[in-house]
Order: C-alpha cells, then sequence, then structure tokens
C-alpha cells in the first residue's frame, strides 16, 4: 500500500487535471459539432490530422488521474 500513501497528498492534483481533460474534451466535442459545416471534402484530411492528436492529448489526463483517484479515494 505505500504507493497510495505517496500520492495520498496528489488526490486534488489528480482530480483537478482529470476534471481539466474531461472539461476541455468536452469543449472540443462542441466545437467540433458546431464546426460541422466547415467540414468538406477538401477540409476533411487536415482537420483530422488536427484533430487526432488533440482528442489524444486531452483524453490522457482523463484516463491517468482516473485510476489513481479511485485507489486514492478508497
Amino acid at each position: 500500500m505505500w504507493p497510495a500513501e505517496a500520492l495520498k497528498g496528489w488526490h486534488d492534483f489528480y482530480l483537478l487535471v482529470g476534471t481539466a481533460g474531461a472539461t476541455l474534451l468536452a469543449l472540443l466535442f462542441v466545437a467540433v459539432s458546431l464546426g460541422i459545416g466547415f467540414l468538406t471534402e477538401e477540409r476533411q484530411g487536415p482537420t483530422r490530422t488536427f484533430m487526432s492528436p488533440v482528442v489524444i492529448h486531452f483524453t490522457s489526463p482523463c484516463l491517468t488521474s482516473s485510476p489513481i483517484c479511485r485507489r486514492l479515494s478508497d
């Protein structure tokens, strides 16, 4: 149980980072939903190329902090 004790002080940090990542991912979803008319056949490739890393970078804090916060809250 030593890792849980070492990370006990970081619980609020991971909670904040996970919440911020989820919020940014939701805002990205809203922005893409509103800008769906922008996606034409010629713009589809560059837009997907730009959006893929953004989704990964916004999702990774959520997926990293969720298990840590769950274990620390037990």
